[in-house]
């Protein structure tokens, strides 16, 4: 997530998430978690990790694990992040078969219920930087709502 007001970085507990880009804490980069709660003081959130770990992370160090399908409903996976060159613009997306490639934003869907930062919004601009739970998707213009 970039951008927005302390506040609006704040993400939801009970989200999954993929823990990033971490400098200190290198031996956890790529582990997944849990967010539990948020801490204003510190603006960060803690983290519980499946070994049983909780650790204090900011925003800027974890992606979203989003649930989606691809449009033609024959496979079920989650986006774990964006992809590095060469693909630039394509989520990552593990497969429930465990293969893990980057896709086109235009080629999966992203489920019902998902909590997501809102960026690059240009109908709302005022609307970059907050977070919004995805509540139904216009298939025919390939819109969220």
């Amino acid at each position: 997530p970039s951008g927005g007001a302390a506040g609006e970085q704040r993400v939801p507990p009970g989200t999954e998430v993929l823990l990033h880009s971490l400098s200190s804490r290198q031996e956890f980069n790529g582990s997944e978690g849990l967010v539990v709660d948020f801490d204003s003081q510190t603006q960060r959130h803690r983290v519980a990790l499946r070994t049983g770990q909780v650790l204090s992370v900011s925003s800027g160090n974890m992606s979203q694990l989003c649930p989606c399908t691809s449009v033609d409903g024959r496979r079920e996976g989650r986006i774990a992040g964006f992809s590095p060159v060469p693909h630039p613009g394509r989520y990552m997306v593990t497969w429930s078969g465990g293969t893990t490639e980057p896709v086109s934003p235009a080629e999966v869907t992203v489920h019902m219920g998902t909590v997501g930062h809102i960026e690059h919004l240009a109908s709302e601009p005022a609307l970059n930087g907050s977070w919004a739970k995805l509540q139904g998707v216009d298939i025919v213009a390939r819109r969220y709502k």
